[in-house]
C-alpha cells in the first residue's frame, strides 16, 4: 500500500495569503473610506497621508496614516478634547470597529 505523506505548510502559507487578501480588500475599500470620511480635516496632507499597508511577515494589515504628518495624526486621532469642525477624533478605529462584523465575509470569499 502506497504511503501518503501531505505538508501542510504549504495550505497553511496559503490560506493565510488568502485570509491577509480579505483584511486588505476591505481595509483598502470601505474601511479606508469612512477613515477619509471621518477625518477631521477635509483635504490637505492629513487626509492624503491615510492608506493601508499590508505585511505577510506579521501577518497584518495595517491602516494609518504616517510620513511628515504622523504624530499630528496621532494627536487628531487620540486627543478627544480637540474641536473638529469636520469629522471626528478616533476617525482610523471607529470605522474599524463598525465595520469588523464584516471581516469574516471578506476572508471567507478570497478561502473559498
Amino acid at each position: 500500500m502506497a504511503k501518503i505523506q501531505w505538508d501542510h505548510s504549504s495550505f497553511l502559507k496559503s490560506t493565510v495569503s488568502k485570509a491577509l487578501d480579505g483584511l486588505e480588500e476591505i481595509a483598502r475599500g470601505p474601511i479606508l473610506t469612512r477613515c477619509k470620511e471621518e477625518c477631521p480635516v477635509d483635504q490637505g496632507t492629513m487626509r492624503g497621508s491615510l492608506g493601508v499597508e499590508r505585511s505577510d511577515s506579521e501577518k497584518a494589515v495595517y491602516i494609518g496614516g504616517g510620513g511628515a504628518s504622523a504624530a499630528y495624526i496621532l494627536r487628531q486621532h487620540q486627543d478627544m478634547t480637540l474641536n473638529h469642525p469636520v469629522g471626528k477624533a478616533k476617525f482610523i478605529t471607529d470605522p474599524i470597529q463598525s465595520l469588523s462584523s464584516q471581516i469574516p465575509k471578506y476572508i471567507e470569499k478570497h478561502i473559498k
